[in-house]
């Protein structure tokens, strides 16, 4: 996969997004989280701009030199190669070793992830934040315990700090607490309000944490800031 990313990333220069993308993460990185984002742009793509600051990321030297713009877009890259990853482990420990290697090839060679994962942008990147929250999630529920719901709330953090679809993940987790609960209902077993108390606490922590993570990811600036002031 990372072979594919790479040859089909030579001799082709930045398109229209990915200069704006490259110049917010640098203006990111040199000028703090005030900056205006222009569009939908969003911290993650600082890692995308580490690769240039040493030069000032002019787009005209990343356009000119491959090894530059490869080192821009190996972030992308990078979080294409993650989300096969967490895909294939997570198929493997439902399905087995041959659902594994299914799931694996799927998204190894999809279109989509192949023509995303190349480019300076945070579509892949919210894709493997987000699902490796929910792989996180189903692993808790698999067996209950601290750290997969740390891992869980750090990856709905990215997630949201990628790409504005993130805050789908809130929905799509509360809903899946609501099935389990509703499983464990229709089964027999009668929640305890112990049990009830510390899924709720857990919840509300998580939430909070990830409140905390967002905030940290824009140094706190406008931290408690009324949606007044903003334009």
């Amino acid at each position: 996969m990372a072979a594919l990313l790479v040859s089909s990333s030579l001799h082709k220069r930045l398109v229209y997004d990915e200069y704006d993308n490259l110049s917010y993460g640098y203006r990111f990185l040199t000028k703090g989280p005030g900056v205006a984002p222009e569009g939908q742009r969003m911290p993650v793509l600082t890692f995308n701009a580490l690769a240039c600051a040493g030069d000032g990321c002019d787009l005209t030297d990343v356009n000119n030199r491959e090894g530059l713009r490869l080192a821009v877009r190996a972030a992308s890259m990078l979080f294409a190669v993650a989300l096969a990853v967490i895909l294939w482990r997570w198929a493997g420990q439902m399905l087995g070793p041959v659902g594994a290697l299914a799931a694996l090839w799927l998204v190894v060679f999809d279109p989509t992830v192949l023509g995303h994962g190349k480019q300076v942008t945070s579509d892949v990147a919210v894709a493997a934040f987000t699902v490796a929250a929910v792989y996180a999630y189903w692993r808790h529920r698999k067996k209950p315990g601290p750290w997969p719901i740390v891992a869980c709330a750090v990856a709905t953090a990215g997630a949201i700090l990628s790409k504005f679809t993130g805050l789908l993940l809130v929905p799509i987790l509360a809903l899946l607490g609501m099935i389990d609960f509703t499983r464990v209902w229709l089964s027999g077993a009668r929640p305890t309000r112990r049990s009830v108390g510390r899924a709720w606490g857990t919840g509300v922590a998580m939430a909070l944490f990830v409140l905390f993570l967002i905030n940290a990811a824009y140094l706190f600036h406008g931290s408690f800031r009324p949606a007044s002031d903003y334009r």
